[in-house]
């Protein structure tokens, strides 16, 4: 079971005008010896909650500080978080 800690939250309104609230989270998998992290992002909105999730993508610490501020200053949604994790690891 991956552990998560709270990285931080910003909120956006939707095309309706609706307060989106964006929480993101760093997520750590222990395999043995290492640590690999990951990202997890969760929307509350009016009526509704949605999550994404992208496990393992590195065992850096460092890196997946990277990606978080990434994540955050852009607001990426869960639903744009897949694309943008494969586009950032891809990138180079």
């Amino acid at each position: 079971m991956a552990k998560r800690s709270y990285y931080g939250s910003a909120v956006i309104p939707n095309e309706e005008g609706e307060r989106l609230e964006i929480n993101y989270y760093r997520t750590e998998e222990l395999s043995g010896l290492c640590a690999s992290y990951g990202v997890l992002v969760e929307v509350e909105r009016p009526g509704g909650y949605e999550s994404a999730a992208v496990g393992e993508i590195t065992t850096s610490l460092r890196r997946i500080e990277e990606i978080l501020t990434l994540l955050y200053r852009n607001t990426v949604t869960p639903c744009t978080l897949q694309e943008v994790i494969w586009d950032e690891i891809h990138k180079f």
